[in-house]
């Protein structure tokens, strides 16, 4: 359930201030409409690009989430959590979503903390694969290192570094 549903008639502060619902196409709409006349004019597509990941994802990398990742994908909230099965995609998506966030904002720098480093494998593989087969994204890549950790650095300045948390994980 969405934390804007969640947090309806309850005082729920913190949760508030942190999640500002799903985006809707009036939103968008709205968005674009208050940029004409600037600086930088943006589009209703452009606005959607930049503030719905699951948008951008079908656009870029030629995914189409399953509406169980679309709804993670477009929920503004801070913190979310994953309570999925296993074969669900969880790996896969969050990958695209990493690749997504970093060449929407210039200079995130993204840190994933993996229990053990099979997993960091696979989180890379995932990212790897979405910059091959989609050209004109690995075209934003500049650097991509996996010694000490496992590094991947964008164009406008953005950085994802995928490290294994624990000592015994290293080994695995």
């Amino acid at each position: 359930m969405c934390s804007s549903d969640q947090a309806a008639g309850k005082v729920w502060s913190e949760t508030i201030q942190n999640c500002h619902g799903i985006y809707s196409e009036l939103d968008f709409q709205e968005i674009a409409d208050h940029t004409q006349g600037t600086e930088v004019q943006l589009t209703i597509d452009e606005v959607r690009e930049i503030l719905d990941p699951s948008y951008w994802i079908f656009e870029n990398l030629q995914l189409r989430p399953h509406w169980y990742q679309d709804r993670y994908l477009r929920c503004t909230s801070i913190r979310r959590a994953l309570r999925w099965g296993r074969r669900t995609g969880k790996t896969h998506i969050l990958a695209a979503e990493q690749i997504q966030k970093c060449l929407t904002t210039a200079g995130l720098k993204i840190t994933v903390a993996t229990p053990v480093k099979a997993q960091a494998l696979e989180i890379v593989s995932r990212i790897n694969e979405f910059l091959r087969e989609n050209s004109h994204v690995g075209a934003e890549l500049t650097r991509s290192v996996q010694q000490p950790y496992y590094e991947f650095e964008f164009k406008n300045g953005s950085r994802i570094r995928l490290f294994v948390a624990s000592k015994i994980g290293r080994a695995h």
